[in-house]
């Protein structure tokens, strides 16, 4: 569950195979399952998150109620060669 001030992110590795002794290859993840650790959950607090959530649906509705219809019309108005030369 995530709350508003903190966000879990749950750490994971890449698989690492590792050489036995006796040439058995044994991975992380299988040594790991074997002696029954869990795994690990790091909380790290944003303050600054309902900022963040607030400037995404700003942004998002900007592009979608101006800036999506403005380049809409800048395309049928303006022929394709200016519009192909201009970045």
């Amino acid at each position: 569950m995530v709350s508003s001030d903190s966000a879990q992110i749950t750490l994971e590795s890449p698989e690492i195979s590792v050489e036995s002794g006796d040439g058995s290859s044994a991975s992380k993840e299988n040594l790991e399952a074997e002696e029954g650790e869990e795994e690990e959950i790091a909380t790290i607090a944003d303050p600054l998150e309902p900022l963040t959530a607030a400037m995404f649906y700003f942004k998002r509705q900007a592009v979608l109620w101006v800036l999506k219809p403005v380049a809409q019309g800048y395309n049928k108005v303006v022929p394709e060669p200016p519009r192909v030369g201009v970045p």
